[in-house]
């Protein structure tokens, strides 16, 4: 993903495979849009740090994620200003939903 965005002009600021971290880096960075996983190493699953993250921004969130059960889809509703693209996905897909969740 990360040499996709790259490709596309996009500049990435970060990249985590945990929540450690993930508030500090969104307040120091302030970053356009955030691209999550569901799933992340430690006790919190990316839905969780996405509510966390809403509790001091409004950033866009994109998840993405192979879960695509009701409750995981209904869970990421709840996320304001959020999106979620199913993995496997081709680049269109995935430029596509990101342009369209950043109105470009």
């Amino acid at each position: 993903m990360e040499s996709m965005l790259r490709s596309k002009g996009y500049e990435v600021v970060g990249k985590l495979v945990s929540g450690e971290g993930a508030i500090d880096l969104v307040k120091d960075k302030s970053p356009t849009l955030i691209i999550m996983d569901i799933r992340i190493e430690g006790d919190k699953d990316g839905i969780d740090l996405a509510a966390e993250i809403r509790d001091f921004s409004e950033v866009p969130i994109m998840f993405v994620s192979a879960l695509t059960d009701a409750k995981t889809l209904e869970r990421i509703e709840t996320i304001s200003n959020s999106t979620a693209v199913s993995k496997p996905f081709s680049e269109k897909d995935f430029i596509g939903t990101l342009n369209k969740l950043l109105d470009e």
